[in-house]
């Protein structure tokens, strides 16, 4: 009997055991499905189907029937990635000011799925540092400079630009900006980069030119003169002229691999550049692309063969170019070479 009371004991302890342990794992599922939802709340509607409600943000249905945003609602965030989507619909615009409580915001990220976005809606983002943008301006179709985006009203934080932005008539005006004076990456994943977007940005060190941008307009960087790097991605094929003129402290540029064509004076005075490499697809250099590039220490081809320096003969000059130091030389200072148009045949 007392044998069998000890067997009937170590059971219950047994079951008890295993009956802690699942609540232990349920608990644990729970915690991970919570933590998995982040921002995030569900609601159950009527009909049965589950919605999620960001609390990050307040939403505002538009008549297109795709969301826009309104406000930020959580001020602490750092790091803020705008939704592509909320409630199954595309989010495609955001409002004036909706952002402009964002004080604490260091980087932002907004995705492709945005189509508009108003004038001052980032005005206020005084610890802004790091940006992605599916285009510069109101929307892809605009000749808005940067500033737009951050509005006319001054804030701590901001630094004083005059810049361009297309009026609703189309007319093209001028107006002082204030964008954040510690941004300092600005990535554009999309579309063409238009003349003056930059215009006196001194305060960006460096901008990335995504996969989706096909072109930077000449003039497009014109007085950024705090730019130290700037990398291209694999839709642009020309570098336009004066692309990057007068440049005084770039030191680093990653052209496309698929760019053919480097422009007139497109480097001419990029003082602080050593190195630079040609890639494989180039096959014209105009006249003074690297004119007055006195730091020039290195141009390295990625493809050495068939290169001609045409001046006017329908020949040319065959060019060797297997030494990038004597390249940087030729391309740079000496203007018997620098100021004809090298091509590749």
């Amino acid at each position: 009997m007392k044998k069998l009371s000890l067997i009937m004991v170590y059971a219950l302890v047994l079951a008890t055991i295993v009956a802690l342990a699942s609540c232990k794992n349920s608990s644990q599922k729970n915690n991970a499905s919570s933590s998995q939802e982040g921002n995030h709340q569900t609601t159950t509607t009527s009909s049965g189907v589950t919605e999620k409600n960001d609390t990050r943000f307040e939403y505002i249905l538009l008549s297109d029937g795709t969301y826009g945003i309104v406000k930020l609602l959580d001020t602490t965030l750092t790091e803020i990635v705008v939704p592509k989507s909320y409630n199954g619909k595309s989010v495609t615009k955001i409002m004036d000011g909706a952002f402009s409580v964002a004080s604490n915001m260091e980087s932002v990220m907004i995705p492709s799925s945005i189509q508009k976005i108003e004038k001052g809606a980032f005005a206020g983002c005084s610890s802004l540092k790091d940006m992605t943008l599916p285009f510069i301006g109101a929307s892809a179709s605009s000749l808005d400079s940067l500033g737009y985006i951050f509005g006319t009203s001054l804030y701590a934080g901001a630094q004083k630009v005059n810049q361009r932005f297309e009026c609703a008539d189309g007319l093209i005006r001028y107006d002082n900006f204030y964008i954040p004076s510690g941004l300092e990456k600005v990535t554009v994943t999309e579309g063409v980069i238009q003349a003056y977007s930059f215009i006196s940005c001194t305060m960006i060190k460096e901008i990335v030119f995504g996969d989706g941008v096909t072109e930077i307009k000449s003039d497009a960087l014109l007085l950024c003169d705090g730019l130290e790097t700037v990398s291209m991605g694999e839709s642009i094929t020309e570098i336009s002229d004066e692309c990057f003129r007068y440049l005084s402290n770039l030191k680093n540029v990653l052209i496309g691999e698929n760019v053919t064509k480097i422009g007139y004076y497109a480097f001419d005075g990029c003082v602080s550049l050593k190195s630079i490499v040609i890639p494989k697809k180039v096959v014209v250099i105009e006249k003074y692309a690297f004119d007055d590039c006195t730091g020039m220490e290195s141009i390295i081809f990625e493809k050495t063969t068939g290169w001609y320096r045409d001046y006017g003969n329908t020949s040319g000059t065959g060019m060797d170019v297997t030494n990038p130091s004597v390249n940087a030389n030729n391309l740079t200072n000496d203007r018997e070479y620098s100021s004809d148009r090298w091509i590749r045949k």
